[in-house]
This record gives C-alpha cells, sequence and structure tokens, in this order.
C-alpha cells in the first residue's frame, strides 16, 4: 500500500497487492493496487489516477470523496518506478534483489503506462516519441533483469521499432544496449545464431560509424561466435580487440577456448596467461575463474 510520504524510502510489497474494500470510485469490494491518500480514502490506483487523468475530471488535484488535497499519483508512481530502476541498476547482476527491484519498476511503469493509455488523458504525452522511446527504453532495460529471456526478446523488438518511427531520439549507445540485451536474451534460450547475428550488427555499425564498441558486447560476441563453432571468427575478433579491452572480465576466455578448439593449446595457455595478468585481478571471482580454465588447459 501507498501513503504520501516525501521521502524516497521504497516499499517491499508487490504493487499488484489487493485488499478488501470497496473502492470509493469503483465500489468493488476488492481494491487492486491500493493507494491510501492523505485524508484516508482508499481507491484503486486505476482508478484514482483515472479521475486525475480524465478531462472531465472538476478538481484532480482533491479527492473524490471527501475533496480534501492529494498529491498526483500517477507521478508518486512514475517517481517509484525510477527508484526501483536506479536500485535495480546498483544491485549486483544476475542477483536475486536486482531482478526483485527490476520487476518492481516494470509493474509501476505499466500501471502508470495503463492509466494514461485507458483513460485517455495526457494524449500529448502518449502522442510524444521521445517519452515514448524513452520509456521504451528504460523499460526494456529493466525487464531484461528480470529473468525473462521471452519477455525481454519481445519488448526489445518494440523498442527498437519505435526507435525506427522516431529516429534520433535514442543515442548509439542506447541502441546498441536494447540489442545487447536482445542478444543475451537469446543466448539464455540458446538460440546462438540470432545473438551472432544481433551482436555482428552492432560491430558493424560501430566500425562504419568509427566508433569502439562496449567491452562486454565484445565479450558476449566472442561468446557467440564460439557457441556456433565459428572460432576463426572468434579468435579474429578477440585478437583484435583484447589490447584494447584486456582488463574487462571474460574478454580472454572465448578467445582461448577457440584456440583449443583448433587443437592450439599452447596458445590458448598463453591467452589464458595474460587473463590472469590483466583481467580485473583484484575481481577474486575472475581471477579464480581464469585461472580454473588455465589447469583445465594445463592438464592436457
Amino acid at each position: 500500500m501507498w501513503k504520501e510520504d516525501s521521502s524516497n524510502v521504497l516499499p517491499d510489497s508487490n504493487i499488484h497487492e489487493t485488499k478488501e474494500g470497496p473502492c470509493a470510485i469503483c465500489l468493488e469490494e476488492t481494491i487492486t493496487n491500493p493507494i491510501s491518500l492523505p485524508c484516508g480514502h482508499e481507491f484503486c490506483f486505476e482508478c484514482i489516477g483515472g479521475y486525475q487523468y480524465s478531462p472531465t475530471s472538476d478538481n484532480p488535484s482533491s479527492c473524490p470523496y471527501c475533496r480534501g488535497d492529494i498529491p498526483n499519483v500517477v507521478k508518486k508512481s512514475l517517481d517509484r518506478n525510477m527508484l526501483y530502476f536506479k536500485r535495480a541498476m546498483q544491485s549486483p547482476k544476475g542477483s536475486e534483489e536486482q531482478k526483485k527491484y527490476a520487476r518492481l519498476a516494470v509493474a509501476e511503469y505499466d500501471t502508470a503506462e495503463k492509466v494514461f493509455n485507458v483513460k485517455g488523458k495526457g494524449n500529448n504525452k502518449a502522442d510524444n516519441g521521445e517519452m515514448d522511446v524513452g520509456g521504451m527504453f528504460m523499460r526494456s532495460v529493466v525487464v531484461a533483469m528480470t529473468g525473462q529471456p521471452e519477455e525481454t526478446i519481445k519488448i526489445t523488438n518494440k523498442t527498437l521499432s519505435l526507435n525506427e518511427k522516431h529516429p534520433g531520439y535514442m543515442e548509439l549507445y542506447q541502441v546498441h544496449e536494447v540489442k545487447n540485451s536482445q542478444a543475451k536474451a537469446y543466448s539464455e534460450l540458446g538460440k546462438w545464431e540470432e545473438a551472432d547475428k544481433i551482436y555482428t550488427s552492432i560491430f558493424k555499425e560501430c566500425m562504419r560509424r568509427n566508433k569502439v564498441p562496449n567491452g562486454n558486447i565484445i565479450v558476449e560476441m566472442c561468446r557467440a561466435l564460439y557457441m556456433t563453432k565459428k572460432y576463426d571468427k572468434a579468435i579474429e575478433m578477440g585478437t583484435m580487440v583484447t589490447k584494447c579491452y584486456r582488463s574487462t572480465p571474460g574478454i580472454h576466455k572465448y578467445l582461448a577456448l577457440s584456440q583449443k578448439a583448433l587443437g592450439s593449446i599452447d596458445e590458448a595457455k598463453k591467452i589464458m596467461h595474460r587473463a590472469i595478468l590483466y583481467e580485473e585481478n583484484w575481481n577474486k571471482d575472475n581471477l579464480e575463474q581464469n585461472k580454473k580454465l588455465l589447469r583445465e588447459l594445463n592438464s592436457h
């Protein structure tokens, strides 16, 4: 349940919770995503949001029941969405904590968007390409954190299509971030050819624009090339970028594995020695993973 609060403290409850009613607007006995206003009256989020954003509301800043002053609940929801988004970004990558806050951010965004789309208020906002693209970009980023690859592919497709409709609203790095999320989702589903095509398109676009691709994208690209058994190409790509990104975790792994797959064990060992020397050796987990791979190569 949400109550007016000037702090940035985030509730951990699920946004889709319900409670016994009735809602003072729809009069349903179950209040969905309950909103408790400063005056004490409770409403479904969609009901009070729709009331505030309806063209027919005579005083949207007052409670429809007692006329007491109330805040903009949709704005509050979007503010919470941003706080959840930031919390997810700050959480350990792939952790349950990150997934939790990412799901809450998506839920807040969805409920606020539903008020705009269903109730029809804010048409100027709904028709604003920049706001649409910006919102979809943020949503695609957090959905990719929730561990739902099929949903990630859907939302990234929508985001990229919207960007084509409104070219220029997304920066190149944002487009690549969305494509990277999509390629990772395909990787999670074991669809390595699809992932390879996306990473290759990112790399070619960077070369065409004389831009340097993100190091993490290069790591994932080499991984996709290795998983599709394109060992020569993985070696070519890995060799070309390891000097630039030699401190990036994982940058040597698939280069070494590709050399191993082609029978060049000694070359693979040299690569992993460089990994231990250069790749974030203060990162204990990454260092141990590199040492483990080197031990496996030494056992051959």
